[in-house]
């Protein structure tokens, strides 16, 4: 009862007045963007945090969505991201060696087996409380099963992956696509789920699984314009897609052509990433950030927020250009990227739901999970900032 009228309370008060109550809440919140940041180390160290605290406030079962500002409430544990954090959570294990992760990361393998369906699909549950199947978050829990079988060799997360590919692959669209189990028919951020496919592929060999993943990639790289833009790439605004779907697309297409060794993918995914590093270099000033969104001509009518999550994913794309073309350009933009997120990063909060986030939009109330930390943008900036870490030694 309290919550709800909560809600009522500030659905009437309108934006402004919801940042005010959130600022007055959350004073730290008012000192963003920081003037100084610590090190990568530290900044990752509070991002792994806040991961670890939400995975406990769940009682170990999955991530929250998100912490939101406004209610000062968690979201229920998510299945879809909660899958591509434990591939993020192994990574800072081999590089700690903190065994508290490798613990959680099968914790999260386990519940994520629990809550897969008899016919492989993994299911998002709705507003309404009803649980429906979706081919993308399938694909996300299969990259984490498949780090989870790398990681511990056990054949119960082959299992569940080969499932789950089963299933993509009966519902897979002639075309190449999937226009079923999605929230916005046939999407080009899919190429994740194609990701998923071959790293499936690369464990057990079937064939299938890379006949499938192709058939979908070859889609893709067909709704591309020549500038780079990617039609029915959006998951809303079919004409303005958020820099986080248009960083999906790009860095689905660079795993895949890093595990097929296939340079017209690559080639693909660098026109994009290109083009918005020629925006980035143009248009964003030192200090500034990139719009929330772009139209088919590369321009934004979105430049009054920033969507940390697709920042954090770009720089991600950048460096990963970076170690396979060595164009110096590309690690600049991702290590100055990164820097600008670390200015963001909620380090001085005393309270361990903020410590260590970071909100989807900046400013708070943009158009992008509004009044947010949602979990996706933590895991990202983090494995941006163990990228920036492995490409240290470049930076002298």
């Amino acid at each position: 009862m309290k919550q709800r009228t909560y809600r009522k309370i500030e659905s009437a008060l309108g934006r402004k007045m919801r940042n005010i109550l959130v600022y007055w809440h959350y004073p730290e919140i008012l000192t963003l963007p920081h003037t100084k940041t610590f090190s990568d180390e530290i900044h990752l160290a509070f991002a792994i945090d806040w991961i670890k605290n939400a995975f406990h406030t769940s009682h170990e079962e999955g991530i929250p969505a998100f912490y939101n500002l406004l209610d000062h409430t968690w979201g229920q544990s998510y299945r879809e991201t909660t899958g591509y954090i434990i591939p993020t959570l192994l990574d800072y294990h081999a590089m700690t060696g903190d065994k508290e992760l490798l613990r959680i990361s099968i914790k999260l393998g386990e519940w994520e087996i629990r809550n897969q369906s008899a016919d492989g699909a993994i299911g998002e549950i709705l507003k309404d409380g009803s649980l429906a199947p979706k081919v993308f978050n399938t694909g996300q829990v299969l990259l984490g099963y498949c780090a989870l079988h790398d990681k511990t060799g056990e054949q119960k997360y082959l299992a569940a992956a080969e499932k789950g590919c089963e299933w993509l692959i009966q519902n897979q669209d002639p075309s190449g696509s999937w226009e079923k189990f999605s929230n916005s028919g046939g999407c080009t951020i899919d190429t994740r789920v194609a990701f998923a496919l071959l790293s499936c592929f690369k464990i057990n060999g079937q064939v299938k699984n890379k006949t499938s993943a192709l058939k979908f990639l070859d889609w893709a790289i067909s709704r591309q314009r020549e500038n780079g833009w990617f039609e029915s790439g959006s998951l809303r605004d079919a004409e303005n897609p958020w820099t986080h779907a248009i960083a999906y697309t790009i860095s689905g297409l660079l795993e895949s052509s890093r595990i097929l060794n296939d340079e017209n993918m690559f080639r693909s995914a660098y026109k994009t990433s290109e083009a918005l590093l020629n925006y980035y270099e143009k248009e964003v000033a030192e200090k500034e950030y990139l719009p929330g969104s772009f139209n088919r001509a590369w321009q934004s009518s979105e430049s009054s927020y920033s969507c940390l999550t697709g920042n954090a994913q770009i720089a991600i794309d950048w460096f990963k250009i970076y170690e396979k073309t060595r164009e110096k350009r590309f690690l600049d933009a991702a290590i100055r990227a990164t820097e600008d997120l670390k200015r963001l990063h909620l380090t001085k909060s005393r309270s361990p739901s903020l410590r260590g986030g970071l909100t989807g939009s900046y400013p708070i109330s943009g158009n992008y999970a509004a009044f947010k930390i949602p979990n996706w943008a933590v895991k990202f900036f983090a494995d941006a900032l163990m990228l920036k870490l492995g490409n240290a030694a470049e930076m002298k």
